[in-house]
């Protein structure tokens, strides 16, 4: 019996890529993928803008699929991209492969070439399921928190050397702060920031964990908006050797201890110069290890 083919696919908004595959691209590897298989395309199904975790009744393509399913009859595959484009609610997805096996339509995934109608190939379908709800239900937590960040709560961990936390929010603590600007102040005067560990460290002063200052621990501080004031959110380990990528600053939401023109005034002398080592985090400045 050959295959005949719907496509179901499905972006959560207008402007999103899945993964880094946009709508068009993941319909054009789904007919590559029918024209592999020897099948037919009947329909393309696409729900833009709607989340994987609203049921299927709130999703009108999905519908209108369930409804051709059962009055058309004129398909027996559906095809989607990934299995979390039909589904990210582990229920909802086991319900519908259910529905599609009862009407006798088989359901695949151009990504997860996992055969759902053989009972291994059900329990990697179900495992998939559960990634798929974890993942979209990670992402909200993460949405919430970044919402957080950005409105200047704290979040959480040990707060920036000069900070304080007081109702979860960052406040100044007075007793820090002149590390903060000495910091700054010696970087202008250095333009090293192993010479300016190594003023630090040769008068006993000690980083917020209590230890030496390192270049890597200087340029961390040098770098960081909070203190023009500005919250961050996004800012990870990217490399072994750095921190970065994509993130998002507001001005205004923390108190902050260096004035916006000397903080920028530091970031253009760290670019020009090239002064971002590359040390070790270990590598404390003036002290070999042993």
């Amino acid at each position: 019996m050959s295959k005949a083919f719907v496509v179901y696919l499905r972006v959560s908004s207008n402007s999103q890529v899945e993964d880094g595959c946009s709508l068009s691209a993941m319909r054009a590897r789904c007919e590559a993928y029918i024209t592999a298989q020897g099948g037919t395309l009947v329909r393309v199904y696409t729900d833009e803008a709607y989340s994987g975790t609203l049921p299927p009744i709130r999703r009108p393509a999905l519908a209108q699929l369930l409804q051709d399913m059962k009055e058309k009859a004129d398909f027996n595959v559906v095809l989607t991209w990934r299995f979390d484009r039909i589904s990210r609610n582990v229920r909802d997805l086991l319900n519908l492969d259910y529905e599609f096996r009862r009407c006798g339509v088989g359901l695949e995934s151009v990504v997860e070439l996992i055969d759902t109608k053989s009972p291994g190939g059900r329990v990697l379908f179900s495992v998939l399921g559960v990634f798929g709800e974890y993942e979209a239900t990670s992402g909200g937590i993460r949405c919430r928190n970044a919402m957080a960040s950005l409105t200047g709560q704290f979040l959480g961990g040990r707060p920036p050397l000069g900070y304080k936390v007081e109702g979860k929010r960052l406040i100044i603590d007075d007793n820090t702060k002149p590390i903060v600007e000495q910091i700054f102040r010696e970087f202008l005067k250095r333009k090293n920031m192993t010479a300016v560990a190594t003023v630090l460290n040769k008068v006993g002063v000690k980083s917020s964990y209590g230890k030496l200052f390192s270049s890597k621990k200087v340029q961390r501080i040098l770098t960081n908006p909070v203190y023009k004031g500005a919250a961050r959110w996004g800012f990870r380990k990217v490399k072994a050797r750095g921190w970065g990528g994509d993130c998002i600053e507001k001005p205004g939401a923390v108190e902050k201890i260096i004035d916006e023109k000397v903080f920028d005034k530091v970031q253009r002398c760290i670019v020009a110069r090239h002064a971002i080592p590359h040390v070790s985090e270990n590598n404390l400045v003036g002290h070999r290890a042993k």
